[in-house]
């Protein structure tokens, strides 16, 4: 019950942060940190997620000293468990670059969201769709950090977009450099505040790249349709051939006579 209990606190949590409501997000994930700790324990890795979703609505309501005490602990958990995966590290990474990015630290800043991109590319591949939160937030603090320009943004949306064109015409031999292509525009529009255009490059990212799945998973399905005839027929005939053999024993035994030397006598007679 208390699981069940921690698993919803913490959806509800996720939710309201998904939505920007940190304010209604705080009881949940304090909450899901309190239970994960009476039910694993303290320094157990189970409490490190509900501890990163918590000092990630701290950075919400701009509260960076419990923001920062809450990664140091997420930090110290996560290096008791070499074994947790590179996704809890990428949002350790992810949160304290937004809360160096606050502090004014951006060369700190910059060095986690590096970080960041690294463990999800490690973790997820360089061109998963996974990989969006962690460019997005290196992009968002590139542009706080560089003061880059409109003609800069201008050159970045033209490069961009030139590879959409490509990608688009080359469509069979880089989908995901056009799904990639589409993600990247519509975080440069954004960047700049421009969200309808944001938007709509992203459903189009969204949909190509529902596309690409459902096509993949008919190719899963169909080798692996072939795959199950070509065992079928494979049991099929080793069955055929033990049965050819039994039979051919079957049939020599009864054709020879009972005394085995009978053969030999033969020869002899």
């Amino acid at each position: 019950m208390q699981t069940a209990i921690l698993e919803v606190s913490t959806a509800a949590a996720q939710t309201w942060v998904v939505q920007g409501n940190f304010d209604l997000a705080v009881a949940g994930a304090l909450y899901a940190t309190r239970t994960a700790e009476m039910l694993f324990g303290a320094d157990s890795l189970e409490v490190v997620h509900p501890q990163l979703l918590l000092a990630q609505i701290y950075l919400g309501l701009q509260q960076l000293h419990s923001a920062e005490e809450l990664l140091n602990m997420a930090e110290r958990g996560l290096a008791k468990h070499p074994e947790a995966g590179r996704s809890a590290r990428c949002s350790l990474y992810r949160n304290f670059g937004r809360l160096y990015a606050c502090q004014s630290k951006y060369d700190e800043a910059l060095r986690a969201c590096a970080m960041d991109v690294y463990c999800a590319a490690c973790e997820f591949g360089p061109t998963s769709f996974r990989m969006v939160p962690s460019f997005f937030n290196m992009v968002g603090l590139s542009v706080q950090v560089l003061n880059i320009t409109d003609l800069e943004i201008q050159e970045a949306m033209e490069t961009v977009r030139q590879i959409i064109e490509y990608s688009k015409g080359n469509h069979s031999d880089s989908p995901e450099l056009h799904c990639m292509a589409l993600c990247a525009m519509g975080l440069i529009h954004a960047q700049i505040s421009e969200l309808e255009k944001a938007e709509s490059y992203i459903q189009q990212a969204e949909t190509r790249t529902l596309a690409e799945t459902q096509e993949a998973d008919a190719l899963v399905e169909d080798w692996s349709a072939r795959q199950e005839a070509q065992d079928e027929a494979e049991e099929k005939a080793e069955v055929a051939i033990e049965e050819a053999t039994h039979v051919a024993a079957e049939a020599a035994e009864a054709a020879a006579p009972g005394d085995p030397q009978f053969f030999s006598k033969s020869l002899v007679e």
